[in-house]
């Protein structure tokens, strides 16, 4: 054997959804894990570059003549990058995003064009440690729809 890797991954979720067609539709998460390495840096680095609690709430509607809304925050624990070694290694602090989406389908359903604002606050999130920050971005989206 090559690698071997000795611990343990502990998550659970628990979420709440409102979906109804003709309404507002909701979605709310909450995610918690805990990862047991049991001394082996191998397995605590691979499996532990993710925040130990998240929280995801959301909202979306589809209205008549193809247009669509969609909006969501989230909240992510602050948590240790494994992958740096001391004194390299750093915390992440505790984030809250929130990004929004408007869309119109085109061409009797069969084209989708949608329009996506990221990190609506314009934070600077850092996403990794070796200084890569998001700043507020847009995303223009085309999507080909295949009739059912």
């Amino acid at each position: 054997m090559l690698f071997r890797s000795d611990g343990w991954l502990f998550a659970r979720s628990l979420g709440a959804y409102r979906l109804k067609p003709d309404r507002v539709q909701w979605r709310a998460l909450v995610r918690f894990q805990h990862v047991s390495s049991e001394g082996d840096d191998g397995f605590f680095r691979s499996v532990t570059g993710y925040p130990r609690n998240h929280v995801h709430v959301s909202a979306g509607e589809r209205r008549d003549g193809g247009f669509r809304w969609f909006v969501r925050g989230q909240w992510f624990s602050g948590w240790t990058w494994p992958e740096y070694l001391e004194p390299a290694r750093r915390t992440k602090p505790a984030d809250l995003t929130l990004d929004a989406t408007i869309g119109k389908t085109l061409f009797s359903g069969r084209l989708e064009a949608l329009v996506s604002l990221l990190n609506l606050p314009d934070r600077a999130l850092g996403v990794h440690p070796a200084g890569v920050e998001e700043q507020m971005a847009v995303r223009l989206t085309l999507a080909f729809l295949v009739p059912q």
